[in-house]
């Protein structure tokens, strides 16, 4: 894990040393803006991660596109060493 300087950004940090509330984003993703969720639930094995988005139809793609707004829920494997995550947010829960 590596802290940036000035901040409370932290890089490279394991999938097994997440934390619930932890805002995270996975170092492999290049997407901009739609990347960051919160880590909303923890079993022994998984983390469950809410990642929220909007659509604006501001742009167009071959055709027309509709605005909306959507959620994504999508599972880590705790022990899974496939990514590191780069932690945004981290709150000490009570």
């Amino acid at each position: 894990m590596k802290v940036v300087q000035g901040s409370s950004v932290t890089t490279g940090v394991k999938a097994s040393e997440l934390r619930l509330g932890d805002v995270i984003k996975p170092e492999c993703w290049a997407e901009e803006g739609y990347e960051t969720g919160t880590v909303v639930e923890e079993t022994d094995e998984v983390l469950v991660v809410f990642r929220p988005y909007i659509h604006l139809n501001n742009f167009s793609y071959g055709g027309k596109v509709i605005h909306y707004i959507g959620y994504e829920k999508y599972s880590i494997l705790k022990y899974s060493t496939a990514t590191t995550y780069t932690v945004f947010s981290r709150k000490e829960l009570k």
